[in-house]
């Protein structure tokens, strides 16, 4: 996540370390719940081969991310 100090908005980022692709999704807020709807739009741009295991930060911004696991075909 890449968080602005001067605004509210922040960029969701994924990256394939084999592939070395990046994905980017623009985030209005930092809350839970408009983290997630970002990561679903994002994630549903990445070939579902690339997104078999995925690992997120421990921030409070991620708290809903459990709920997506069966939803996006991953492993954490």
């Amino acid at each position: 996540m890449i968080v602005c100090s001067q605004s509210k908005q922040s960029i969701l980022s994924v990256r394939d370390r084999k592939t070395r692709h990046t994905w980017l999704e623009f985030v209005d807020n930092l809350e839970a719940q408009t983290v997630r709807q970002a990561i679903i739009k994002l994630v549903q741009r990445i070939p579902p081969s690339l997104r078999r295991t995925c690992t997120f930060d421990r921030g409070s911004e991620f708290a809903e991310v459990h709920q997506l696991q069966s939803f996006l075909g991953v492993v954490n």
